[in-house]
């Protein structure tokens, strides 16, 4: 479909390997498998980089991300590739070095959710958090929902919203707006996934991390 020549199916399994490697690495977790259709991907950006002279193996792993999300959403992985987006990206990650009893601390960078460049995302801010949470849910699969989302740059985005009024009252209105969009989105996820519990919201600038 992608490649004028015809590939060995171990170079094709090769290529593939390759590429996933890149893309889990730049997502900090395992995002993708081997498929028949990440090998039909992995093809396609293999291709685009070999029809302008470039090579896969050379670049950054952050870099190979917008090819593969094209390649995604050509052939109808759009959810896949708003998990890609999101988590390698840094809209999302986790936090490592932050943890209460073993339980998953993941941290959205709301600013940049916005800033996000990818046709994939809404540049809207609340259907974003939707598209953002629904990609990540199964981070907290297994914890049944135990666990945390912390919110980063949240006073700043509020800010932002409001424009020109910057009054407390009117900040502070839409920080908590911000943070019931969230608390609702992962309720209702939870009652789709059946857990146990609802991560819990941190708002990540009191710690200032």
């Amino acid at each position: 479909m992608w490649c004028s020549e015809e590939k060995s199916e171990n170079t094709q399994l090769f290529l593939a390997e390759q590429l996933i490697t890149k893309i889990n690495t730049a997502c900090g977790c395992e995002i993708v498998s081997i498929d028949d259709s990440i090998i039909e991907v992995s093809d396609a950006v293999e291709y685009f980089f070999a029809k302008h002279g470039l090579q896969i193996y050379s670049h950054e792993p952050a870099s190979c991300l917008p090819f593969f999300c094209k390649a995604l959403t050509a052939i109808g992985e759009i959810r896949t590739c708003q998990k890609i987006i999101v988590l390698g990206t840094g809209i999302v990650k986790r936090l490592e070095y932050l943890s209460a009893g073993g339980k998953p601390v993941w941290i959205l960078d709301l600013k940049r959710l916005l800033s996000s460049d990818y046709p994939a995302i809404e540049l809207s801010l609340y259907p974003a958090l939707n598209i953002v949470l629904d990609s990540i849910a199964e981070v907290w699969d297994e914890t049944q929902g135990d666990g945390f989302l912390g919110l980063r740059q949240l006073y700043r985005v509020a800010c932002e919203i409001n424009g020109t009024n910057r009054k407390l009252r009117r900040i502070y209105k839409v920080v908590d707006e911000i943070k019931t969009v969230c608390k609702l989105k992962l309720s209702k996820i939870r009652t789709q996934r059946d857990w146990t519990s609802v991560p819990q919201i941190i708002n990540m600038d009191i710690f200032r991390l």
